[in-house]
């Protein structure tokens, strides 16, 4: 029941990330994307009790493997989709603007 519910939270947060990253031509706006979506999230939160993979995170021990695969899953699904769009921008004018002003 346990991995259904978190499941089911998580892919919800993943469709709505996908559909506003699709709505973005550029890497710049698609990272922008996932920055903006987890600083608003404090306030305007997808699920009462908070996010769905840092409260997993937290919660899952050595003794739930089967939960503590679904949270390294999702973490690595977050982790690739960043690097996707870094790469896919890596050539762009924005985004090489974006690091250098850092």
């Amino acid at each position: 029941m346990e991995i259904e519910a978190f499941e089911s939270m998580i892919n919800k947060v993943f469709i709505e990330l996908r559909t506003k990253i699709k709505n973005h031509k550029d890497s710049k706006q698609k990272l922008f994307v996932f920055l903006t979506h987890f600083e608003n999230y404090i306030n305007t939160p997808n699920f009462n009790g908070g996010c769905p993979l840092l409260n997993l995170a937290i919660e899952v021990d050595d003794t739930n493997f089967s939960l503590k695969k679904k949270a390294q899953n999702a973490l690595s699904i977050f982790k690739e989709s960043i690097i996707t769009i870094l790469q896919n921008g890596k050539n762009m004018v924005k985004l090489k603007q974006l690091f250098m002003k850092s």
